[in-house]
């Protein structure tokens, strides 16, 4: 599906680029694609699953890591024409944690379906990664007020170049 919906938006000539809310639905379907890797293998940990299965997280993986690098590369075209402001840094710092953590769980899976490794590995993986969410939730919430002020002013008048 996640293919098809990459096929659609080219055909439809969406893209992320030039529409603030495409890119917002974008990255909504990035969130959701890597909920769905990780809730299987959370799942796959809990009983045993075939090397079928294994692959298709995989395959759907290497898909979402190039989901996420087409909307990072969107997120940073918008940022040099508009400049950064809070929004564009949260959102570039989520992807780039998204990232990074999609390429841990692939090397994993890599792993375990060249069985250097077995799937709880991933599962653990993913757990080791959820403090650094919420620690980027944190400075999101706590440290941004200060380092981009608190002029509500300022932030309309951004948004609408957002």
């Amino acid at each position: 599906m996640l293919v098809i919906y990459l096929l659609a938006m080219v055909y439809s000539g969406k893209d992320p680029y030039n529409d603030r809310e495409f890119l917002m639905i974008f990255n909504a379907l990035l969130i959701g694609v890597m909920a769905i890797i990780f809730f299987s293998v959370a799942e796959t940990t809990k009983t045993a699953k075939s090397k079928a299965e294994i692959w298709i997280l995989f395959l759907l993986s290497l898909v979402t890591i190039i989901v996420n690098g087409i909307a990072l590369s969107a997120i940073l075209f918008r940022s040099s024409e508009g400049g950064f402001t809070p929004n564009r840094v949260a959102i570039l710092g989520g992807n780039v944690l998204i990232l990074i953590n999609l390429l841990l769980v692939t090397v994993q899976l890599f792993k375990v379906l060249s069985k250097k490794s077995d799937i709880t590995a991933v599962g653990k993986g993913i757990a080791f990664y959820l403090p650094i969410y919420v620690l980027w939730t944190i400075i999101v919430t706590f440290v941004f007020p200060f380092l981009f002020g608190f002029n509500r002013k300022q932030d309309k008048k951004q948004r609408r170049f957002c």
